[in-house]
């Protein structure tokens, strides 16, 4: 669990795909998606090794889809496979209310996912460019991130725009050049 932007999507799609490399079987499934549809769409899941479901404090208010999750959750477990659930708050704090669905939510290994500092930030956006092939500084990773949004998510939409327009210039991502593609003074 965590706040908005800290990474909770990511790290249940990374699970996935994870398991797909390990030739399990695996679906990342969105509660904002699922509630557009019935409840039914959970039957039979339990047969899949592991089964990611995203932002959960979206039941809240949602019985009849607590207690379908709940019964996805006692299936899975009869079937000894996995199941990973993010949500923006402990279980506990979810506004859930059915009991049992608390009670199972918090059995198993509970984590909160924090922002990452600014010097985490550098290291991240730095990964990331060496990922593409791109050297990005200290100072031009500074610069991004005290001049964007601090949110990664901007700071490697970012990153992309920099490195299409490195690669259409053929210049390195420095600070002239992170002002000039990014129209930042």
């Amino acid at each position: 669990f965590g706040l908005s932007g800290v990474g909770k999507s990511h790290l249940l799609h990374a699970a996935s795909t994870y398991a797909s490399q390990l030739g399990k079987t695996s679906v990342c499934l969105s509660c904002a998606e699922l509630l557009k549809l019935s409840v039914e769409v959970l039957d039979g899941l339990e047969q899949i090794d592991l089964i990611c479901l995203d932002d959960i404090q979206l039941l809240a208010k949602k019985p009849l889809w607590q207690q379908a999750v709940f019964d996805l959750y006692n299936r899975v477990l009869e079937q000894h496979h996995c199941l990973l659930i993010s949500g923006d708050q402990g279980a506990t704090q979810l506004g859930l209310t059915l009991p049992d669905l608390i009670s199972r939510l918090s059995w198993g290994l509970t984590e909160q996912l924090k922002p990452l500092s600014d010097v985490e930030k550098v290291i991240a956006l730095q990964f990331r460019a060496s990922k593409r092939g791109l050297a990005l500084s200290d100072e031009a990773a500074n610069f991004l991130i005290n001049r964007l949004s601090r949110s990664m998510k901007s700071l490697l939409d970012s990153l992309d725009v920099l490195d299409k327009a490195s690669i259409r210039a053929q210049r390195k991502i420095t600070i002239p050049f992170i002002k000039n593609v990014l129209n930042i003074a």
